[in-house]
């Protein structure tokens, strides 16, 4: 059977229970607020698109996809800074040997898991992304306190799934940056490709990483 309450990931109130009225509300396809991928670079983003292109419904979306090309174009200007002062210590800079990773589901409180760590005093505590430089990770080096203003009206006031507050300074998810870096090879992709899911599905799992983790670093 069809589904009759599927509604998009930036819906705010599930459409009419009508079997006429859209899966979709119509006026969501103009609607540039909260793109998880506003941050990523033409590179990435031209190959984004020769990977999901015959999976988008151009002419509904095509405002949004002009938007993410206008600013992929101007994000590749914006990471020269980052990239010509910071590449070299970026990549000498050693990995924490034990990370934490919180993993779960979607609604099962692994966000508010997140935002409880975030709080614990630093130097002694843990070092998360916020909101801003995980969507804008080739920037924020250098241009995080001049674009955060600029860029604020892209937020809405509130997340669309939970109505929790939402800005950039707060603790987010570090696979929002790894989706923008990797052009969407993060089960991410499934925000924007939703039925790709499947496709996404072995990104979720440690053991076919490739190469594999240590056995101490497995779940289970």
């Amino acid at each position: 059977p069809s589904p009759t309450n599927l509604y998009g990931f930036d819906q705010t109130s599930s459409p009419s229970n009508s079997p006429s009225s859209p899966l979709v509300d119509p006026s969501l396809f103009t609607s540039f607020l909260n793109n998880p991928i506003y941050g990523i670079t033409l590179p990435q983003w031209l190959l984004f698109l020769r990977q999901n292109l015959h999976h988008i419904q151009l002419l509904p979306f095509l405002p949004r996809i002009l938007a993410i090309s206008l600013f992929a174009a101007l994000n590749s200007l914006l990471a020269l800074p980052d990239t010509l002062l910071y590449a070299a210590r970026i990549a000498a800079q050693p990995l924490h040997p034990s990370p934490l990773i919180v993993l779960g589901h979607p609604r099962t409180g692994t966000t508010l898991l997140h935002n409880l760590l975030a709080l614990a005093p630093k130097p002694h505590g843990f070092s998360t992304c916020t909101t801003f430089t995980a969507g804008f990770p080739s920037c924020f080096l250098t241009l995080e306190d001049a674009l955060k203003p600029r860029l604020a009206p892209l937020l809405a006031e509130t997340r669309p799934m939970d109505n929790m507050p939402l800005h950039f300074d707060l603790p987010q998810e570090d696979e929002l940056a790894t989706s923008v870096l990797a052009a969407g090879s993060s089960p991410y992709t499934s925000i924007h490709i939703m039925h790709r899911f499947r496709d996404h599905l072995p990104l979720n799992a440690f053991r076919t990483l490739d190469p594999p983790l240590p056995r101490q670093g497995r779940p289970g």
